[in-house]
């Protein structure tokens, strides 16, 4: 697990914390659209392997966001020295490969058996973003297709390796009706087992291109 720090786009100190958990095969690059303002944002990728967090800040409000897979990856974390304000999970599960919370395995396993095929991963993107055009503009970043079949196939194994916690971070759950990725239903059945409140959106998986800034995402928090 790779980290990356994203300072404010307005001066002075910091006044907020994020610790961002992108998706899989994503690095910092999917949500550098998001302005920063007055926050700084740590961005976790690459989940091929799991690494300790970030030294929390002395001062300022903290919060954890996390996207997709990315879910799954803060639930292995040890949150414990953080003082989290609100923790917000965006069209995932802390069970990304489960028959009724997350992607159905026979799903999960084919888009890691099928990633080397160029269809395969434009299908996977234009259901991912909504349309054609917006997977044409989808920053998807440097890691070779080859990458992140080994990351899909790593979490896959580390799923199975690692229980989930009894004590879960997130203290709200945002749900894309329009997910095609991660069922709607399957990310209802889970948040709902787990009592984490849920609110849902008309948003595909790639809920955060709608989003302009951090403080956006925040209020959903």
């Amino acid at each position: 697990m790779k980290w990356h720090l994203q300072p404010p786009s307005e001066a002075g100190a910091p006044s907020r914390t994020i610790l961002f958990f992108t998706g899989w095969g994503m690095d910092p690059a999917a949500t550098r659209h998001l302005d920063t303002g007055t926050c700084q944002v740590w961005t976790a990728w690459d989940y091929s392997s799991l690494a300790p967090l970030p030294t929390p800040p002395g001062t300022g409000e903290c919060f954890l966001v996390a996207w997709s897979l990315g879910v799954w990856a803060a639930t292995q974390m040890e949150w414990s020295a953080w003082p989290l304000k609100a923790a917000l999970a965006l069209n995932g599960t802390p069970h990304p490969r489960h028959q009724e919370w997350g992607i159905p395995p026979a799903i999960f396993d084919g888009t890691a058996q099928h990633w080397g095929e160029p269809r395969a991963r434009q299908r996977f993107l234009a259901r991912m973003t909504g349309s054609q055009d917006a997977a044409a503009a989808f920053p998807w970043g440097t890691a070779t297709p080859e990458e992140q079949r080994r990351e899909l196939l790593s979490i896959a194994r580390q799923c199975q390796e690692a229980p989930t916690p009894s004590s879960l971070p997130f203290t709200r759950a945002l749900v894309g009706s329009q997910d095609r990725i991660f069922p709607p239903q399957a990310q209802r059945n889970a948040w709902e087992w787990a009592g984490v409140p849920m609110a849902e959106v008309p948003l595909p998986h790639d809920c955060l291109r709608r989003f302009h800034s951090w403080e956006e995402v925040l209020r959903l928090a």
